[in-house]
């Protein structure tokens, strides 16, 4: 999650920014522009996949009785295809003439001055699909847990309202690049409104975690003032049960 998100924001820093500072010479270049530009769609959709997975794997924790060990190879051989299917749907539109651009005049990463056709109701519906199927699966989770306990713990609780709250922005930047510019075309507001909830969505992820998961703040606060690192399986905030850790201090 991290490399793929430190692409998105690679892209914002290297085509987003200079265009908002009128320091874009070396982006004049339509090639180097659609390129740079690129990085945008791949680190968007690669992610939202990815996240589709992690979502997909904490659900049949929940509800199946397999094993983590058992799903591991699984997963890892899923988050493969993710990265495969983040190119794919970048390279070969490109190839094709359908690509992403950062328009000076809207402000904003737009696929309008390329001929996308079926391709961008394609973009579009992805692009709000897997959010909302990672709504949907966490949803049936809290529904096992809940007809596991007599009532959810305020643990469980706390993480479901942290699976929303990550796929709640990643289906908001979808659907704010996409209908934004149709309802308010020309909009200054409107552009930068779309460029800062993108950019949050890829934030929202570590941002919420560290809000809301005291042991990673903790993790944190640890390796700062102490410069050890704490375990992962000692800070996961995974809806299944941890093995036994040992924090070196």
């Amino acid at each position: 999650m991290s490399i793929i998100c430190s692409i998105y924001f690679f892209a914002n820093f290297l085509v987003a920014i200079p265009v908002l500072i009128d320091s874009y010479e070396y982006l004049e270049s339509p090639i180097t522009m659609k390129y740079l530009s690129s990085l945008n769609t791949f680190g968007h959709y690669t992610e939202q996949l990815i996240l589709l997975v992690i979502s997909l794997n904490r659900f049949l924790l929940v509800s199946t009785s397999l094993k983590r060990n058992e799903m591991r190879r699984v997963f890892e051989f899923l988050h493969i295809i993710c990265w495969l299917y983040g190119l794919a749907i970048t390279v070969v539109p490109n190839l094709l003439g359908c690509f992403k651009v950062f328009s000076p005049k809207t402000l904003n990463f737009t696929f309008s001055c390329a001929k996308c056709g079926l391709m961008l109701d394609y973009y579009m519906i992805s692009g709000e699909a897997a959010p909302v199927i990672m709504i949907f699966l966490y949803s049936l989770m809290v529904l096992r847990l809940r007809s596991l306990q007599k009532r959810l713990q305020r643990r469980d609780l706390r993480l479901t309202l942290q699976c929303f709250l990550i796929c709640f922005f990643s289906w908001l930047a979808s659907f704010f690049f996409f209908f934004m510019p149709k309802f308010f075309a020309g909009s200054f507001v409107s552009s930068i409104l779309v460029l800062t909830v993108s950019t949050v969505s890829k934030t929202a992820n570590p941002v919420i975690l560290f809000v809301f998961n005291v042991k990673i703040r903790d993790a944190i606060g640890t390796f700062l003032t102490t410069g050890k690192a704490i375990p992962s399986e000692c800070i996961t905030s995974t809806v299944y049960f941890k093995k036994p850790c040992q924090v070196e201090r």
